[in-house]
Parts: structure tokens; C-alpha cells; sequence
């Protein structure tokens, strides 16, 4: 398939450093707010955060689509949620997935 390029160097993004450093950072400042238990006393901030998230997906994704110069059609129908087949790979899409859903996020 044409496409599968793109997929597979978007796996190798989603587990090198310049995703998972910011992501991960982000997650690591952000994660005291979501407190076990709290079901809709912080859904402002939760909400406040989850656009934060959004816009630093969104960042990071449009960086690699212009390094790569591919368009956003071309990523999405490369990398759709039916393009996925293993867990791992589940694993590393669900923190893309996130940034536009937010029961995902939470």
C-alpha cells in the first residue's frame, strides 16, 4: 500500500524522544490535577488541560507532517483508527487519540 510509509514513520516518531519527551513531560506536570475520585469537581481545569494537550498533539503532529511534507489527508487516511492492528501499536495511537477525545485523555 502506498501509504504504509507513512505509517511506519509515524510509529517510529510516536516512540522516539521528540514525541515522547514533551508528551510525557506535559503528562508528568499536568497528572496531579486528575485526582482518583474527583469524577466532575475539576471538569474546568480538566478541560483547560485537555486543550493544552490538544494544542501540543496538534503542534508536534503538524511539525512532522511538514518534515515529512506529507498533508494532513495523506496522514489520516495512513494512519486512521483501522490501520492499527496490534496492542502496541493501539498503545502508542491512544495518546495521539487522546488530544480529540477526552474520555481517552482522562
Amino acid at each position: 500500500m502506498a501509504d504504509d510509509w507513512i505509517f511506519d514513520s509515524l510509529i517510529g516518531f510516536l516512540r522516539g524522544p521528540v514525541w515522547n519527551v514533551p508528551i510525557l513531560t506535559f503528562i508528568e506536570h499536568k497528572s496531579l490535577v486528575f485526582e482518583p475520585g474527583e469524577d466532575g469537581k475539576n471538569d474546568a481545569e480538566y478541560k483547560k488541560i485537555h486543550d493544552d494537550y490538544k494544542n501540543l498533539v496538534d503542534f508536534m503532529l503538524g511539525s512532522y507532517m511538514e518534515d515529512i511534507q506529507i498533508s494532513a489527508e495523506q496522514f489520516e487516511a495512513a494512519c486512521g483508527k483501522g490501520k492499527v492492528k496490534t496492542q502496541f501499536q493501539h498503545t502508542l495511537f491512544e495518546q495521539v487519540w487522546a488530544a480529540d477525545d477526552f474520555e481517552i485523555f482522562k
